[in-house]
C-alpha cells in the first residue's frame, strides 16, 4: 500500500528493496517520444524528499514473463526521479484485482476479463464485487494460450489428452492466476474437473514456474498449459534440458474462450521454440496496469508521464511490448480508468 516518505534513510531502504526484486535486466537505451507541451508534467516530490510516494505493484509468479517484465518496468520508472517508486511484489492475474479493489496493493498487472468481473461481482469472484477499482493503462504483452508437451510422451492432441479417459500427467500454474484459472476452464468446457482426471489415474499438478523445470527433466509430465507471453520463461527453461512440441489449441477450446471472455484469435509464430517450423494457432488477450480509485492523482499522473515520455524505452522491454502505445492505452480495459488517468487521456488528446 501507498507509502509516503518521512525521511531519507527509509526511502533509501525502500529504493533498495525495490532494486532487488528487478530481476528482468536492463531496458534497452531511451528514445523520448515526442509530448503534448499544452500538459505539464506531474509535480510529485523528487525520490528521496519528504511526500515522495512507493506503490506497492503487484505482479506475477516469481519467474514467469510478467513478473520480469513488470520489474524492468519498475527499474526503468524508478530510475527518473521522479518521486513515484514502484515495488514489484508476486502476485497472481486473478488474485490482484480484488486486491487492489480492496486497497491491498496500489497498482496490479490484470487483464480486462478479470476487470469487468471484480467490479460487477462475477466469476471467478462469486457476488463480491470491488467498485474501487479503477485502470490506468493496457495494451501491453500480447498473451498467448499453450498447449505443450515433452517430445517423447507419446501425447499429439490436446483434446484426446484431457478428454480419452487415459491416465495423463498435466502441469501448469497455481489457480490464483491466469494460466491455471484458464486451464480450469478449459476442463469445464469439456464438462471436467481435475478430480476426473485422477480418476483416470491423471493428475493436474498447479504448481508454481519454480518446480516446472525439475518436473519436465523428470519426464512427470504429459501436458503443459500456460498463458503467458511469447516466448515464455518457463518452456524456454524447459527446453534446455528437454526436447517439448506445441500442440495446437483445438478450434472449440478457440472459439469458446472468444466467444466467452473476449479473447482474440493468435498464432504462436513459427520457430519461437526449438523444432517449432510452423505457426501454431490459438487464442489470446493482452495485459494492463490496474489501480485503486484512492490512489493519489498526482501519482497516477506523474506514472503516466513517465509512460509517455520513455514511451521507446517502455518497447523495448520486451519483444511483446513493440505494439504497445500510450495513446491506444486507455481503450477495451474492462473497467474505469482512474479519474487522473482519464484526465491526463483527456488532456494529451488521445480521449474525448
Amino acid at each position: 500500500m501507498i507509502k509516503r516518505c518521512i525521511s531519507t534513510i527509509l526511502l533509501l531502504a525502500l529504493f533498495l528493496a525495490t532494486a532487488a526484486c528487478s530481476g528482468g535486466g536492463t531496458p534497452a537505451a531511451s528514445t523520448d517520444s515526442p509530448t503534448d507541451s499544452s500538459a505539464a508534467p506531474a509535480t510529485v516530490p523528487a525520490a528521496g524528499s519528504p511526500g515522495s510516494i512507493t506503490l506497492d505493484m503487484v505482479t506475477a509468479a516469481v519467474g514467469g514473463a510478467v513478473y520480469n517484465n513488470a520489474a524492468v518496468l519498475a527499474e526503468l520508472v524508478n530510475k527518473q526521479d521522479r518521486g513515484v517508486i514502484l515495488q514489484c511484489l508476486p502476485g497472481g492475474g486473478v488474485s490482484n484485482p480484488p486486491a487492489l479493489g480492496a486497497g491491498e496493493a496500489d497498482l496490479g498487472w490484470i487483464y480486462p476479463v478479470h476487470a469487468a468481473a471484480c467490479v460487477a461481482g462475477t466469476d471467478p469472484y462469486g457476488d463480491k464485487a470491488y467498485p474501487d477499482l479503477r485502470t490506468v493503462i493496457g495494451g501491453f504483452s500480447q498473451q498467448y494460450c499453450h498447449f505443450a508437451t515433452l517430445a517423447d510422451s507419446g501425447v499429439t492432441d490436446v483434446k484426446e489428452a484431457l478428454t480419452s479417459g487415459k491416465p495423463v500427467r498435466i502441469l501448469t500454474n497455481v489457480q490464483s492466476t491466469m494460466t491455471g484459472w484458464m486451464f480450469t476452464k478449459i476442463l469445464e468446457f469439456y464438462g471436467l474437473t481435475p478430480a476426473d482426471i485422477e480418476k483416470n489415474g491423471g493428475v493436474v499438478l498447479y504448481t508454481t514456474y519454480s518446480d516446472w523445470p525439475s518436473l519436465a527433466q523428470d519426464g512427470h509430465i504429459d501436458l503443459i498449459f500456460e498463458h503467458s507471453t511469447v516466448p515464455t520463461s518457463a518452456l524456454r527453461e524447459i527446453q534446455t534440458t528437454r526436447d517439448i512440441v506445441i500442440l495446437p489449441t483445438p478450434q472449440e477450446v478457440i472459439d469458446f474462450v472468444k466467444e466467452t471472455y473476449s479473447y482474440i484469435d493468435v498464432e504462436i509464430p513459427a520457430n519461437t521454440y526449438n523444432n517449432q517450423t510452423e505457426a501454431v494457432k490459438t487464442m489470446g488477450t493482452k495485459n494492463m496496469i490496474a489501480t485503486n480509485v484512492n490512489v493519489p492523482d498526482e501519482a497516477i499522473t506523474a506514472l503516466l508521464d513517465i509512460l509517455l515520455e520513455n514511451e521507446q524505452e517502455v518497447r523495448a522491454i520486451h519483444p511483446s511490448w513493440e505494439g504497445w502505445s500510450v495513446a491506444e492505452g486507455w481503450k477495451n480495459l474492462g473497467a474505469p480508468l482512474h479519474p487522473a488517468a482519464e484526465k491526463w487521456y483527456k488532456d494529451h488528446g488521445y480521449m474525448k
